[in-house]
């Protein structure tokens, strides 16, 4: 589902500048009777998609309240930032059936934080986290690796932030220049992207195309290695191992675990 539109933030790789800056958000009754509507279908499931769910916070305590208030019985994910969440926010959404936050963390180094103009600091990173861990919601942080000017060791730091931070769930991409980003337009003034290839594509789209990586430091194969090295080195930490058996509560659940262990496993 979607409840709002646009995001205020700066982010300079963000793949969504078409949705614009400004707030635009559908009241809490109209989307809780969309919820309800979707429950009387047999749908309990639900991830809110807005960029950023908690930029209006009387409007995510005001959604909270109203599905308490229908006494709806579902279970539902946000994505959102470190920096727009507080505790009232987090306690409010683990009473009303938030079970996962999706935070964007992106980088393990202030420098490429400060590339990605992500406007967010480790403290703030670190507080998130505590707090949504103390009401039990699951986490799942985005990171990114191959950014602008970032190094093998920086990409490494990322990970070491990952095991630190110790997420439920990473989700690990390469760096993509996405068209109207402030770091595209980057990119083909410096030279480091040599044709405005996402232009070229739009005027003559041709099967196979993939979507390029920032070519500065890494060739695209390095960045699939690191991409796997940071898969495992998170998986499969003993810490992480344990923790996910000893949340096993069924033979089918200790079956699909397996199943995703030896796929992550086999990744090259």
């Amino acid at each position: 589902m979607f409840t709002s539109r646009g995001c205020p933030f700066q982010c300079s790789f963000c793949d969504r500048p078409h949705l614009g800056k400004n707030f635009r958000a559908r009241s809490p009754e109209n989307v809780v009777a969309e919820l309800e509507a979707c429950v009387k279908l047999g749908i309990n499931n639900f991830l809110f998609y807005d960029d950023t769910f908690t930029v209006d916070k009387e409007r995510v305590i005001a959604i909270c309240r109203e599905i308490g208030r229908r006494e709806l019985k579902i279970s539902w994910d946000i994505r959102t930032r470190v920096d727009t969440v507080n505790e009232k926010i987090i306690a409010a959404l683990a009473q009303a059936g938030c079970r996962g936050i999706h935070y964007g963390v992106e980088a393990g180094t202030e420098k490429i934080l400060m590339v990605l103009n992500k406007g967010i600091t480790f403290e703030q990173i670190k507080k998130a986290f505590a707090l949504t861990k103390k009401y039990r919601i699951p986490i799942l942080a985005y990171f990114m690796i191959g950014n602008p000017g970032e190094t093998r060791e920086e990409i490494r730091e990322t990970f070491r932030l990952m095991k630190k931070l110790k997420p439920d769930y990473v989700h690990l991409t390469i760096f993509t220049p996405f068209p109207g980003t402030k770091l595209y337009s980057r990119g083909l003034k410096e030279g480091i992207i040599k044709s405005n290839y996402w232009q070229e594509f739009a005027a003559n789209p041709k099967a196979g195309f993939q979507p390029p990586h920032w070519p500065e430091n890494f060739t695209l194969e390095e960045l699939k290695e690191l991409l796997v090295e940071g898969y495992k080195n998170f998986y499969f930490s003993p810490e992480n191992i344990i923790k996910n058996i000893s949340k096993i509560r069924t033979p089918q659940e200790l079956i699909n675990k397996a199943r995703i262990g030896l796929k992550l496993f086999r990744m090259k």
